[in-house]
């Protein structure tokens, strides 16, 4: 059964940055010299390497035991509902 793995940002140009948290991918993407024009999406992503946004984050987590609900708002997935 597929897991989340990390968080993630995946910008505009298809290039996806992973952390433990998302503020943690801004600073690898800011490392790498991506510029954000505030048009990312974050989401996370899952022990198989597909990127997927917060609300099927949280659907995975669920399914997959890793949280038994989320802590923020009902269908999507923070960090912190994992750590």
């Amino acid at each position: 059964m597929e897991r989340i793995k990390e968080s993630a940002i995946l910008f505009p140009n298809m290039k996806v940055y992973t952390g433990k948290r998302h503020c943690d991918c801004f600073a690898v993407a800011r490392a790498a010299g991506e510029h954000s024009p505030r048009h990312e999406v974050q989401g996370f992503v899952t022990d198989d390497g597909r990127f997927v946004d917060r609300k099927e984050a949280a659907r995975i987590a669920i399914a997959s035991k890793q949280i038994v609900a989320t802590k923020f708002k009902d269908d999507e997935l923070f960090s912190e509902d994992l750590y």
